[in-house]
């Protein structure tokens, strides 16, 4: 499966933005935006597997159900939304290894 396939199927079930795909990837969101919309990966081989690495260990946490998909977030206070997700996904990263 290609990039593009993998990456959108992951938003999808994983409920992620191309923002939190930026964060988890560790790649500027215009990078995140051109796979995305079909432009093949750049950088080397070794570049290159690290994001399948990481790719494949979001696709087991939406299967094993191990913090994804992302739930749906209210404001609270005046804490925002976009926060509230950014903070939930840092924790979620911390935590790597299953």
């Amino acid at each position: 499966m290609n990039i593009t396939k993998r990456l959108n199927n992951v938003m999808r079930e994983g409920n992620l933005t191309l923002s939190d795909m930026a964060r988890w990837l560790d790649r500027p969101f215009a990078t995140i935006r051109g796979w995305k919309r079909g432009r093949g990966m750049n950088g080397g081989t070794q570049d290159q597997e690290v994001i399948i690495e990481r790719l494949k260990l979001i696709e087991k946490r939406i299967r094993l159900r191990r913090g994804l998909p992302v739930p749906q977030f209210e404001q609270q206070g005046k804490i925002r939304v976009p926060t509230l997700r950014i903070i939930y996904l840092n924790k979620l990263m911390a935590r790597k290894k299953m």
